[in-house]
């Protein structure tokens, strides 16, 4: 539910995803923070975001943190 209240609302969750996705000390939470960025531009094909997915898989060290950003890499280009 909370996330289906972000899709398509980029500007509004953008300071509260960054927060989440930022955060060293937790991969869950980093987890939930790259699904977020994913689901609120989903469909958008945004370059910037999926920039910023593909940061993650590049260099995060948690396997699921990158597998969340794939997968969100999926939804952004997703029609």
């Amino acid at each position: 539910m909370a996330i289906a209240s972000i899709v398509g609302r980029q500007d509004e969750a953008e300071s509260s995803i960054a927060q989440l996705v930022d955060v060293k000390s937790n991969a869950m939470l980093r987890s939930t923070g790259v699904a977020m960025l994913s689901m609120a531009y989903v469909g958008s094909g945004r370059a910037s975001v999926v920039s910023r997915l593909l940061e993650k898989v590049a260099t995060d060290p948690n396997n699921d943190v990158k597998r969340f950003s794939v997968m969100g890499i999926g939804f952004l280009l997703s029609k």
